[in-house]
């Protein structure tokens, strides 16, 4: 989508693992600052820069109980920093996520005219209560610093505008999303009940609760078969440990899928009732987006931008402060509605079609950063 409105594109990872997707014409990769990231504990220069920047003492300052992650976050920023001193003074910067590396490409003088820097913002960029001591370190510095902040839903803009209101002419709502499977998700004809879930393993997606929750609505319901999948993002061994994997109630199934495996062979293959999501905090996850795209109606919490895709029509939105016997309610409201549940597949469809369908939001983005690059271009 980015092609379309720009002649040169060159990815800049500050991670590199495993071999390299195939690209597009037109579009390079620069592998230069991964390595010098590997290197950052160990460079003088890094660390001479870090502790000459007013910014690193000001937020040691206030914030003197997070002074190991702020060095951390520092000398990715001083790091990037120094990366950032090759590229050309014109040259339009991107970033996916509100972190150092984005600061560290403000880091570097830029005159009226010249580089600008535009980052894409998720939760976990801006949700303090996620982080350790209710602190990112940095955030204040980064909002201001860069020249647009797009969150990735419009629950986080408003929040983002309440708390910094004098910076509401460069923040603007510009949802992700995802393609087109080409397909929809069955749901089951064999009269067992079946609950997917996809995630990393992560105190604040909450799989523990959604395990209880399950063992809850199995033992209410013993006439019923129910079967739980979970499809893990990364390591899944911590999975292992919950007691629901070992001696789950007769009624229940539990299968937890390689991490190798991605949803949309899961969703292709194997029927799916509702996807359930009970995270404690979000910006508008993937994983919704995907379960939409199937036409696969979802279960989840009141947090982030979630009510923006998710509601009655779409599956069932329920309070983020819940304990396992209430979930079990929820989802047994949910599952036990046939009537309602073709219906709610078609509009999960035309929901994912509206509001997150990578087609028409990444085609109006890639021109939205047209316009902020043109803009640059008329100073």
């Amino acid at each position: 989508y980015l092609t379309q409105h720009f002649e040169k594109i060159i990815l800049v990872p500050y991670h590199t693992e495993g071999n390299p997707y195939p690209l597009p014409k037109a579009v390079t990769c620069d592998t230069t600052l991964s390595s010098t990231g590997k290197r950052r504990y160990l460079n003088f220069f890094t660390w001479l820069n870090l502790f000459q920047d007013t910014l690193f003492w000001s937020e040691i300052r206030h914030h003197s109980h997070s002074v190991i992650r702020i060095i951390k976050q520092g000398l990715v920023m001083a790091a990037t920093a120094q990366w950032a001193e090759k590229i050309p003074t014109t040259s339009f910067c991107y970033t996916l996520s509100l972190d150092a590396v984005t600061l560290g490409l403000t880091r570097v003088d830029r005159g009226i005219g010249s580089r600008i820097v535009v980052s894409r913002c998720i939760g976990g960029d801006v949700n303090e209560e996620v982080h350790s001591h209710g602190f990112i370190p940095f955030k204040d510095a980064a909002i201001h610093a860069v020249d647009m902040l797009f969150p990735c839903s419009q629950k986080m803009t408003d929040c983002l505008v309440s708390q910094y209101s004098g910076l509401s002419n460069k923040i603007e709502t510009a949802r992700m999303g995802v393609p087109d499977p080409g397909f929809v998700s069955n749901i089951s004809m064999d009269g067992t009940k079946r609950i997917v879930s996809c995630g990393s393993l992560n105190p604040n997606k909450r799989y523990d609760l959604l395990a209880e929750g399950m063992v809850h609505l199995a033992k209410l319901h013993p006439g019923f078969q129910f079967e739980w999948r979970h499809i893990p993002w990364g390591a899944s061994d911590g999975f292992m440990s919950n007691p629901i994997f070992h001696s789950p109630p007769e009624n229940l199934k539990v299968h937890l899928e390689d991490e190798s495996v991605l949803p949309m062979e899961i969703y292709r293959a194997t029927p799916v009732d509702i996807f359930a999501h009970v995270s404690a905090s979000e910006g508008l996850p993937f994983v919704i987006m995907e379960a939409l795209s199937c036409g696969i109606p979802v279960l989840a919490t009141d947090v982030g931008g979630i009510s923006e895709v998710v509601d009655s029509s779409t599956g069932r939105l329920i309070p983020s402060v819940i304990d396992a016997e209430e979930l079990a309610g929820h989802l047994w409201a949910a599952l036990n509605n046939p009537s309602l549940q073709s219906e709610q597949k078609r509009q999960a469809k035309s929901k994912w079609m509206q509001s997150v369908n990578t087609a028409i939001n990444y085609t109006e983005f890639a021109k939205r950063l047209a316009n902020v690059n043109s803009s640059r271009e008329q100073v």
